[in-house]
């Protein structure tokens, strides 16, 4: 079954350093209209590289990898690669949309997400999360916890331990979203892969939605 949406293409950058984990990913990006996989890294700094040469709309990485991981790879595209710079209000039709990054959690018993610290971006990240969080449960249980990693939460969302790498855009537009995807490690796998699809189609359906609707936002 194909998922479809009247926008434009999303062009994604794919980072994991596991080959099936990639295969597996890309696969199930494959059956939602309108998402187009334009490449694939093994790790931080050949993710650099692509984004640099590509201009995704989004970056979907692990966040532990060999050599340069997820976290430090987005922090040198944001610092350096101009074409994220451009976020912050120049030429807005190469601007980056969107980061997901996803990871194992190995003390937690069940589903969880961050958010970007920044206002704009973090109301826009809630409202592709929560959903997401939702599909993901059809195959393992959210924490629901109080406090997740020493940090406040709220129905598995924390929103004060991630300050984001990425800003609204000066003039107009949807501001890119950020998310950080976490699965309980202690679960068995094929239900972390089968959740982490559904998250991962539900979040990029929903943004399609909400980038057909933004012309009259």
């Amino acid at each position: 079954m194909r998922i479809s949406n009247e926008a434009r293409t999303i062009r994604v950058v794919l980072a994991d350093d596991h080959d099936l984990v990639r295969t597996g990913i890309k696969a199930l990006l494959s059956m939602v209209e309108g998402v187009d996989v334009i490449a694939e890294a093994r790790n931080g700094k050949e993710l650099v590289t692509l984004v640099a040469s590509l201009n995704p709309d989004v970056v979907m990485t692990d966040i532990s990898m060999p050599g340069m991981d997820g976290i430090t790879a987005i922090a040198e595209i944001h610092s350096k690669q101009p074409e994220v710079r451009l976020l912050e209000g120049e030429l807005l039709r190469h601007r980056f949309h969107g980061i997901i990054s996803l990871h194992c959690d190995d003390t937690s018993a069940g589903l969880y997400g961050f958010l970007s610290g920044r206002n704009s971006s973090e109301v826009l990240s809630g409202n592709l999360l929560e959903p997401a969080l939702r599909a993901a449960e059809e195959f393992l249980p959210r924490n629901v916890a109080a406090e997740i990693d020493g940090f406040h939460a709220c129905g598995g969302v924390l929103k004060t331990c991630y300050d984001g790498v990425l800003r609204a855009p000066d003039h107009g537009g949807l501001p890119p979203f950020e998310i950080t995807f976490e699965t309980p490690q202690r679960a068995p796998a094929d239900r972390q892969v089968e959740a982490f699809n559904s998250a991962l189609i539900t979040i990029l359906a929903e943004y399609r939605q909400l980038l057909a609707h933004a012309p009259n936002l």
